[in-house]
């Protein structure tokens, strides 16, 4: 086989070594000196280190991270001699956990590319270390045939969607989408980095998820599902590059339009989370009817890949043929309230889009058409679908803007599941302690078989229809609605949600959001010097600062002893002369409009004077311990010291030298 992609799913991983087997005679090397690591851009930071057991036919590798930091992937290649080693296999450590996609490779020339990506729905980002993985070569040389940075080949990079959008009698202009297989995280080269939006889109259904274009992106063997069979496109292209596209003249790709690269990749990344759409404008000459497309690598333009679809000059078709074979499917399958539709493409080169539409089958007004891109199918996941038939309306558009005739799909009634029961004594509540807010409480179903949490409704002034609000977890029993208008009127229901299909809906409640009413709550108040000697007379002051919840509309400070200057969030309490030894209490009051919050803080005043290798700032001491006890420079504790001239009596302060003056 000429290429081998090692992969694997962890439902439980363990790290594995390789022993010496019994060999002693082998002397230790350093594994650095011998291999390296590049680390690749990832999820995640860390530092590669390498260790390796040797024996008399094989060595086995390991790299390790330390010091990981929110590592969620970790991308490197592990460099090896291919003079004198051969890679066989890779086993994956433990460290990112059980819920991982990984690939490796052990046919590139050079190095082997190794990725492990956590399935972000099931991981947490991990910090520390541990083993990523261990890799073994047999000491032979190696004689892999694997070309790497190379223009993408192959039939999964054909481009088939070339057509020309426009054309005049001098200039034709081409669109079509770009081709370049694995390549997931859309950055032009297929990598081991491309196990990125693996990890992060797992498990999904492309035509179900909320953008099919972005999922669909990593959907490399085309099932509709994003699952550890599309790491093998990744391997089977590994290395492709594609830098754009040379331009021909011709239906086989042989008569080139022009030197070098036409359209080049970097003018087209507006939006690399969906497909790379380049258009061009290319003249016409005599002699040329058709126009074909090649994907090419900056470093490998003589070697461009395959031979696109052909685009004809050819005059103005008309109208687009329409779409046919419409067909609308809603079973278990499908899932509840869900209509699969599906067409055969039409048979014009110019269809830009099909617009898709759906109404009652007893019904003679069709709903709001939706222009659904080029796709062959569409889902419809309504929950406003009755257990009636309906019936689907498909156009197709040209780029001109031309519509097809229209086609028609049989009728379909949606498949219904039935869901759980739904919350009781829903009820809305006036919450006077929050600004314009209204509490909804509710009791959940006594069965909760089938429930995993609950959507509440919203139905706000001057609205005809309930939207969502906000879904809660299945343990919570209420929620606050804030932010809302004071003196209108809002309704709420909730519905219980299954893992396939919600409740009916529960009772409706509606209550008037409470006028304001303030609230302050002080958060912490603190001051830059606790202890002051000197009896006061020193001059040196303590800068207080309160901290509240809520922005103050006033502050007020007062103090048993000395004085306070300044009335907002900061202030500063001054000794005044010949201030006694005592515990000085500052109180401070904050105020929003009518409400209030008040905190007192304690000051110590000592006639003892110290000093410090802090110099002067000695003078002035926060108190951090809590004792009766004291230490001398020799760091003997001190039992007769008399400490009574501290105000509060039970604090004492460690100094690094101290000695009473």
């Amino acid at each position: 086989m000429g290429w081998l992609v090692v992969l694997l799913l962890a439902v439980l991983i363990s790290a594995c070594g390789t022993t010496n087997s019994g060999v002693l005679d082998i002397p230790e090397r350093d594994a650095s000196t011998v291999f390296s690591v590049s680390v690749i851009d990832g999820p995640g930071t860390y530092s590669p280190q390498l260790s390796m057991v040797e024996t008399a036919t094989e060595v086995a590798v390991t790299v390790s991270a330390e010091n990981a930091e929110e590592l969620s992937g970790a991308y490197f290649h592990l460099n090896y001699d291919g003079a004198e080693y051969t890679p066989k296999n890779v086993e994956y450590g433990d460290l990112l956990g059980e819920n991982v996609v990984t690939l490796s490779l052990t046919d590139v020339p050079g190095y082997v590319p190794v990725g492990v990506m956590q399935i972000v729905e099931k991981s947490v980002p991990v910090c520390g270390s541990g083993e990523l993985a261990t890799v073994t070569f047999a000491k032979s040389p190696f004689v892999g045939t694997r070309t790497i940075s190379q223009s993408p080949q192959g039939n999964a990079n054909v481009v088939e969607d070339l057509t020309i959008i426009a054309q005049t009698d001098t200039t034709a202009t081409l669109r079509w989408t770009e081709k370049n297989a694995g390549d997931y995280n859309n950055d032009s080269l297929v990598g081991v980095s491309d196990l990125t939006p693996i990890g992060i889109n797992f498990g999904k259904q492309v035509s179900t998820s909320s953008d099919p274009l972005k999922v669909g992106l990593c959907d490399g063997n085309k099932d509709d599902y994003i699952t550890v069979g599309d790491i093998t496109t990744i391997g089977q292209n590994f290395g492709n590059m594609l830098s754009g596209y040379k331009l021909y003249k011709d239906a086989d790709g042989t008569n080139p339009y022009s030197d070098g690269i036409s359209a080049n990749r970097d003018g087209y990344d507006d939006d690399l989370n969906h497909p790379v759409i380049y258009t061009f404008e290319a003249s016409r000459s005599p002699g040329f009817v058709a126009y074909t497309v090649r994907p090419v690598a900056s470093d490998d333009i003589a070697n461009p890949g395959p031979v696109s679809s052909v685009a004809e000059l050819k005059d103005d078709p008309g109208a687009p043929e329409p779409p046919t074979d419409v067909t609308a499917v809603s079973n278990s399958t499908t899932g509840h309230q869900t209509v699969k539709v599906t067409w055969t493409a039409s048979t014009s080169t110019d269809v830009a889009s099909y617009i898709i539409s759906r109404k009652l089958a007893a019904d003679a007004d069709w709903g709001e058409p939706i222009d659904i891109g080029s796709l062959t199918s569409y889902t419809d996941n309504d929950d406003t679908f009755v257990e009636q038939p309906y019936v689907y309306r498909l156009y197709a558009k040209d780029f001109s803007g031309a519509f097809s005739t229209y086609a028609l799909s049989n009728e379909v009634t949606p498949y219904f599941v039935e869901g759980p029961d739904a919350p009781t004594n829903v009820a809305a509540i006036q919450d006077c302690g929050t600004a314009n807010a209204i509490l909804v409480q509710w009791d959940p179903p006594a069965d909760m078989t089938g429930v995993i949490g609950f959507q509440v409704y919203r139905k706000a002034p001057g609205e005809t229809a309930f939207s969502e609000l906000v879904y809660k977890s299945k343990y919570d029993e209420e929620h606050m609605d804030s932010g809302l208008t004071s003196g209108e009127y809002y309704e709420y229901y909730l519905k219980s949600v299954g893992s396939e299909a919600d409740s009916d809906p529960s009772n409706t409640a509606g209550a008037y959001p409470c006028e304001y009413v303030p609230e302050i709550h002080i958060t912490g108040l603190t001051t830059d010097k606790s202890t002051h000697c000197g009896n006061g007379s020193d001059g040196v002051v303590s800068n207080l600062t309160v901290t509240t919840d809520e922005t103050p509309t006033s502050v007020d400070w007062s103090a048993t002893a000395g004085s306070i200057v300044g009335n907002g969030s900061t202030a500063t309490w001054e000794p005044s002369a010949s201030l006694e030894p005592q515990v000085v209490t500052v109180t401070c009051t904050a105020h929003n409009d009518t409400a209030s919050d008040s905190a007192t803080l304690d000051l110590y005043v000592t006639d003892a004077t110290w000093l410090t290798n802090l110099g002067t700032d000695g003078y002035f001491i926060d108190f951090n311990l809590e004792c009766l006890e004291a230490l001398a420079i020799s760091g003997d504790i001190i039992t007769s010291r008399d400490f009574s001239f501290y105000a509060d009596g039970k604090h004492v302060i460690i100094f690094e030298r101290w000695e009473r003056t």
